[in-house]
C-alpha cells in the first residue's frame, strides 16, 4: 500500500489542499468542522508517513513538560509563551498532546534542574526547557535524556548538553541584524551606543551581543559600543539605567536592548530626555519582542525597530519535535525553522 499524501487527506476530508495546510500548521481561517474532518482523515489514513509527518495509531496521548519562567512575575514575552503552549497541541492531529507547564523563577537554574530531575519517563514523554545556561541545568538535561526523556531547549540554547534540538531564532544573526539597523539609522551620527542585557547566563543574549558588536566594529567605525549594562525587567532598574545613560553620555547615539524590561527603558528615556531640555537628539532605540509598549513606541517614533520571534511557532515546533523524538519519527527541518521578524511602524501586524 502506497503512503498517504496530503491530496488523500484533502479528498477524504472534503476540503482543499490549502485548508489541510492551514490545519497541519495550526493557522487561523479554518472552521472547527473542517479541522475535525482533516483530523479524522489523518487518523483514518494513519499508516506509514504523511508528507514528513509520522502518522501512527500506537499512541493515544503524549504528555510533554514545559519548563517556563513563572507567569505572575515574568516578562510579556514569558507570558506570551505560556499562552502559546496552551494552544500548541493543535499542531499534532493524530495523537492527543497534554502540555504540563512548570512555572519557575526567572534565572533560577537550580529550580530548573530540580524539576528536570523529578521527571519520570513513565509519566512524561518529553520536556521543553526555557532556562539559563548553567552546569547544573546541562547535567539535568543530560540525565533526563539518559532516562529516556527527549529534551528540547526553547528561545535560548543550552549548548554542551545532549538536548535533541534547539527551538528558537539564530540569536547571533539577530544581533547582527540589530547592529545593521542601528548603524544604518545612525547615518552620519558619531558617538557611543549602549547595550542593555538581562541575566548574563542566558546564551541568547550573549550571542546577540556578539553579533551586534561584530557588525558595529566591521561596518560602522563612527560608533563606539559602550561596556554592557545589566538591567532587570523587574522594578525600576531599567528606567534608572536609561536615565543614567543619558546623563553620562550627552552624545548617546542609540540603545540596543537585548532582553526584557523595554517598557521601563522607554520610561527612563522619556524622563531623561525631558530633563535634558530642548535641542538634544533622541537616541535610536532597537529592542526585542513586540510587546504592547514596543508597539506603541514604534507608532509614536520613540522605538525605531523591534526584532521578534513567533512564540506560537516555537511552542508548536517544540510539540512536533518532541512528538517525533518520542515516536522515532523524522523531523522536518524546513517546518521547524524559526525566523527573525523585524517590525517597524509601517508593517505592524
Amino acid at each position: 500500500m502506497s503512503k498517504p499524501t496530503l491530496q488523500d487527506v484533502a479528498a477524504r476530508a472534503g476540503v482543499s489542499m490549502a485548508t489541510v495546510d492551514r490545519v497541519l500548521h495550526a493557522r487561523d481561517g479554518v472552521s472547527e468542522r473542517s479541522r475535525r474532518n482533516v483530523a479524522e482523515a489523518v487518523r483514518a489514513l494513519g499508516f506509514g508517513r504523511l508528507d514528513g509527518i509520522e502518522v501512527s495509531k500506537e499512541r493515544d496521548s503524549l504528555r510533554f513538560a514545559f519548563l517556563l519562567p513563572e507567569f505572575a512575575t515574568g516578562s510579556g514575552f514569558a507570558k506570551a509563551m505560556h499562552a502559546a503552549v496552551e494552544g500548541s497541541p493543535a499542531s499534532v492531529l493524530d495523537v492527543d498532546v497534554l502540555p504540563e507547564v512548570h512555572e519557575l523563577p526567572t534565572g533560577d537554574g537550580h529550580a530548573v534542574a530540580a524539576v528536570l530531575d523529578s521527571l519520570d519517563p513513565r509519566e512524561v514523554d518529553g520536556a521543553a526547557v526555557f532556562a539559563v545556561d548553567t552546569p547544573g541545568v546541562r547535567q539535568a538535561i543530560n540525565a533526563a535524556v539518559d532516562r529516556g526523556i527527549p529534551v528540547v531547549t526553547l528561545v535560548t540554547d543550552i549548548q554542551g548538553s545532549r538536548r535533541q534540538r534547539y527551538v528558537g531564532v539564530d540569536n547571533l544573526s539577530a544581533g547582527r541584524v540589530a547592529g545593521t539597523l542601528l548603524g544604518r539609522f545612525a547615518g552620519e551620527r558619531r558617538g557611543p551606543v549602549a547595550l542593555v542585557t538581562g541575566p548574563r547566563r542566558q546564551r541568547d543574549q550573549l550571542e546577540r551581543q556578539l553579533g551586534f558588536e561584530q557588525v558595529i566594529e566591521e561596518r560602522f567605525p563612527g560608533l563606539e559600543v559602550l561596556p554592557v549594562v545589566q538591567g532587570d525587567a523587574r522594578g525600576d532598574v531599567n528606567r534608572e539605567l536609561a536615565i543614567k545613560l543619558l546623563e553620562h553620555h550627552e552624545d548617546l547615539v542609540g540603545i540596543y536592548s537585548l532582553a526584557a524590561g523595554n517598557a521601563s527603558l522607554l520610561e527612563g528615556l522619556d524622563e531623561g530626555m525631558a530633563a535634558s531640555g530642548a535641542g538634544r537628539r533622541q537616541p535610536l532605540f532597537i529592542a526585542h519582542e513586540l510587546s504592547p509598549a514596543m508597539r506603541a513606541g514604534l507608532l509614536d517614533g520613540r522605538v525605531d525597530a523591534v526584532l521578534a520571534q513567533s512564540v506560537d511557532h516555537i511552542a508548536r515546533s517544540a510539540v512536533r519535535v518532541l512528538r517525533a523524538c518520542s515516536t522515532n519519527a523524522d523531523i522536518v527541518d524546513s517546518q521547524e525553522h524559526i525566523r527573525i521578524d523585524v517590525y517597524f511602524a509601517d508593517n505592524l501586524p
